[in-house]
């Protein structure tokens, strides 16, 4: 069993490591759902833990040059997962950056086991 929490900040990723969270998953400051929050950028996170990255909005066809540069950064710092909500995007991954497992984000719907076995055979974990 995982224990896994949302970490909006650097404040709320170093409260859950510190309450005994196994991993945590946070928004890169492009491409996540939760623009808004304080999200993470390049500057490096914590490790020992497992990291999973949102990149959970709808890519437009202009942003596929600024999804790469994000995804070439999370292949970099060997997140843990990316969690996705853009079919496309999970397809770039598969292709591009095999070793990124896939996360199905919250964003996409999946409320049911069929759906989840849809997803397993797609290749997301």
């Amino acid at each position: 069993m995982e224990l896994l929490s949302p970490a909006g900040n650097r404040e709320a990723l170093v409260a859950a490591i510190a309450c005994g969270a196994d991993a945590v998953y946070l928004g890169y400051t492009a491409f996540g759902a939760r623009s808004y929050a304080g999200n993470f950028d390049a500057d490096g996170h914590e490790r020992g833990k497992k990291i999973y990255v949102t990149v959970n909005t709808l890519v437009k066809q202009c942003e596929l040059d600024d999804l790469r540069d994000v995804l070439d950064l999370l292949s970099d710092v060997r997140v843990d997962a990316v969690l996705v909500q853009d079919m496309g995007v999970a397809r770039i991954i598969q292709q591009s950056y095999p070793h990124l497992v896939l996360h199905a984000s919250t964003q996409m719907t999946i409320n049911n086991a069929q759906g989840a076995r849809l997803m397993k055979d797609m290749g997301f974990s």
